[in-house]
C-alpha cells in the first residue's frame, strides 16, 4: 500500500463555513436527522441550493481481507452503512451492545437520538444534570437536562417527553433546528406537507434549505417515519464530515485529484496512510488500489497527522420511480377541525391512476370510521360510500353520510385495488385519519391593527390576536414565532402570550403607506384548558402617509 493522492478542498474551513445564524457550539458537530437510501437519492444526494452538506450515497459490496478484522460487529459486516457505521462508533458518537451486534436496523428511541445530538454537542460524562427529571431513566437524564439547558427541548417537552417512543424524522429536525439557532425558512413545497405538523414545518425548512436534510423519492419528507440506528450514523457521519473540529478527530472532506503511493495532499500539507488505515469505497470496505480519481473522499486525521479513516464515494444510485405512492390526502393526515359537512375525500398519486379491476372493487376497499370521542364509552359508526372516480393521478371518493362534531374519522384502502397507468405497480395499504371540528374551537376574538385597517400608525411595533379562550403555545414560543410570517420581510423579534392574548413584537420599523399582510401557520397555539388549537391566522393593513 503505497499510492500519492491530492484532496481538493471544496469546503470552507473555521467560523466561514457556518451559515447565517448557526451558532459557534454546533462546530462540535451538530445533528441527527434520518436519512436512508431514498432520501439520499433526492438530488443526488444534494439539497437545491445552499447546500453545505453532500450526503454519502450507498452500494452493495463485499468485505475485504484487508479490512475485516478491523470491522467491530458481527452483524454489520454485510450492511449497507458499514463505512458510515465505522466512523461513528471510532469518534465515539454511537455506540454498539455488548455482544458484539450494532443493531443497525433498530429504530433509535426519542431519548437515544436526544443523547446523539447532546454527545455531538459536547455533552460527556462529566456533566451532570440539576433537575431529577420524574420519570425518566438515569442514564437519560443528563442527555433532557442537558437539552433543556441549551434550548434544544423545553422544560414543558422535557416534563411530557415519552423518550421510549421511536424518534420521528420532524422531531429530531425540530431539536437539530434549534439547537443550531437556524433562521426560520417555510419555503418549501413536499408533497406530503399536510403531514408535516404546521409548527415543524419551518425547522424542516431550515435543515432543508442548508442542506442538512433532504427529501425521498416523489419530493415526500415523510415527517413520522422513525429513525433507524444506521440511518443516525450515515447522517451523523455526512455532518461531521463538514465540519473541521471534532472532539477525536480532524476532519477533512475534498475529491480526489491524484493518486500515488502512501501520502494524500491537502492544501499542500501532507498526510500519510497507514497499515492502520480504514478504507471504505462506496458501501464496501476496499483496499488502497480501489480508490481512483475522482472520487470525493472523507478522511479523519490523528494528532500525529496519519490518516486513521479513509472513506470515498460517489452520487450515483438509482431509484424506482415506478413505484406508485400517494402524494396527498384531503382532508391531510391528521388534520384538525374539518368541517362536519365535508363530502368529498381526495387521495392524489405519484402517478396517473386506474382501478385495477374496476371501480366497484375500489368502492368495496374502503372503509370509513367515525369514533364519538366525547362520550364516556367511544362510539363507533360506519360511513357509507356512494361512489368513487378517477382522474389523472387523483382518486375522490364521495361521502354518502355526514360527519357529526367531534367526531375522529378513520379511512382505509386495501391494497392492490388501484394501479399505475404506465407502470401497473399497485396500491400498498393505505390509511389516514383527522378530526372533525368542535362546536366549541379555539377562535379569534378581534385583531391590532383590524384586518382591513388603513392609516395605521407607522411606529407599531407590537401587534395584538386576541381569542375566545385562555392560550397557551402548543409546544413552546419559539414554534410560534417561527410560524409567523410578516410581509415585506419584517422579522418578529418576540411573541409573548398574556391570558387570551398573543402579542407579537416587530423587529422592524414598519414604513409609511404600505400593505403588509400577517400569517400564523395553524396548530402552534392551543387552548389553555381544551386541546383545540388554532386554524391558519391571516389579515391584512396599511400604514399611514407619510
Amino acid at each position: 500500500m503505497a499510492r500519492l493522492f491530492v484532496i481538493e478542498l471544496f469546503i470552507m474551513e473555521g467560523e466561514n463555513m457556518f451559515k447565517r445564524g448557526l451558532t459557534l457550539f454546533l462546530a462540535m458537530s451538530v445533528l441527527l436527522l434520518s436519512t436512508s437510501t431514498a432520501a439520499m437519492a433526492k438530488n443526488n444526494g444534494k439539497s437545491n441550493g445552499n447546500n453545505k452538506f453532500n450526503n454519502v450515497v450507498n452500494y452493495s459490496f463485499n468485505v475485504t481481507k484487508q479490512n475485516a478484522n478491523k470491522i467491530k460487529f458481527k452483524d454489520v459486516v454485510n450492511h449497507w452503512a458499514i463505512p458510515q457505521i465505522s466512523a461513528m462508533n471510532m469518534q465515539g458518537i454511537i455506540s454498539g451492545y455488548p455482544d458484539a451486534n450494532f443493531q443497525p436496523e433498530k429504530s433509535v428511541t426519542k431519548y437515544e437520538a436526544l443523547t446523539m445530538i447532546c454527545r455531538a454537542l459536547g455533552m460527556n460524562q462529566d456533566y451532570s444534570a440539576d433537575n431529577k427529571w420524574s420519570g425518566v431513566p438515569d442514564w437519560a437524564r443528563e442527555s433532557i437536562d442537558f437539552a433543556v439547558e441549551k434550548n434544544i427541548i423545553s422544560e414543558k417537552e422535557a416534563k411530557n417527553f415519552a423518550g421510549n417512543t421511536p424518534a420521528k424524522r420532524y422531531e429530531v429536525a425540530i431539536w437539530v433546528a434549534r439547537a443550531a439557532n437556524l433562521d426560520s425558512y417555510n419555503n418549501i413545497n413536499f408533497v406530503d406537507m399536510n403531514d408535516i405538523p404546521v409548527y415543524a414545518r419551518s425547522y424542516i425548512g431550515s435543515m432543508y434549505r442548508c442542506g442538512y436534510m433532504v427529501g425521498y423519492p416523489g419530493n415526500m419528507f415523510q415527517p413520522n417515519k422513525p429513525i433507524k440506528r444506521a440511518e443516525i450514523a450515515v447522517i451523523l457521519f455526512n455532518l461531521l464530515s463538514d465540519y473541521n473540529q471534532t472532539s477525536h478527530y480532524k476532519v477533512v472532506k475534498g475529491t480526489i485529484t491524484d493518486i500515488d503511493d502512501d501520502s494524500v495532499t491537502i492544501n499542500n500539507k501532507t498526510y500519510e496512510i497507514t497499515d492502520d488505515t480504514e478504507i471504505y469505497l462506496n458501501k464496501e470496505s476496499a483496499d488502497w488500489d480501489d480508490i481512483s480519481e475522482g472520487d470525493k473522499a472523507v478522511i479523519y486525521l490523528s494528532s500525529s497527522s496519519e490518516i486513521n479513516y479513509l472513506y470515498a464515494y460517489d452520487d450515483d444510485e438509482d431509484t424506482d420511480e415506478d413505484e406508485l405512492t400517494v402524494e396527498s390526502y384531503t382532508p391531510a393526515k391528521n388534520k384538525q377541525n374539518v368541517d362536519r359537512d365535508i363530502e368529498q375525500l381526495v387521495v392524489k398519486f405519484n402517478q396517473d391512476i386506474e382501478a385495477e379491476e374496476d371501480y366497484e372493487a375500489v368502492l368495496d376497499a374502503i372503509a370509513i370510521t367515525a369514533t364519538d370521542d366525547n362520550e364516556n364509552v367511544d362510539v363507533t359508526r360506519s360511513i357509507d360510500v356512494e361512489s368513487v372516480e378517477i382522474k389523472n393521478d387523483t382518486l375522490y371518493i364521495n361521502l354518502e353520510d355526514a360527519f357529526d362534531y367531534d367526531e375522529n374519522c378513520s379511512v382505509t384502502i386495501d391494497s392492490g385495488v388501484i394501479q399505475a397507468e404506465d407502470s401497473n405497480d399497485t396500491n400498498d395499504k393505505i390509511a389516514w385519519s383527522f378530526d372533525i371540528e368542535s362546536e366549541d374551537e379555539l377562535k379569534v376574538e378581534s385583531l391590532s391593527p383590524a384586518d382591513g385597517a388603513d392609516n395605521v400608525d407607522q411606529d407599531t411595533d407590537e401587534l395584538v390576536v386576541r381569542f375566545n379562550n385562555d392560550i397557551e403555545a402548543k409546544n413552546s414560543l419559539s414554534d410560534i414565532r417561527h410560524a409567523i410570517t410578516v410581509s415585506d420581510n419584517i422579522d418578529v423579534e418576540s411573541v409573548e402570550i398574556d391570558d387570551n392574548e398573543l402579542i407579537i413584537k416587530l423587529d422592524d420599523e414598519l414604513d409609511y403607506n404600505e400593505d403588509y399582510t400577517v400569517t400564523i401557520n395553524s396548530g402552534v397555539i392551543e387552548a389553555e384548558y381544551s386541546s383545540y388549537t388554532n386554524d391558519e391566522i391571516k389579515w391584512s393593513f396599511t400604514t399611514e402617509d407619510d
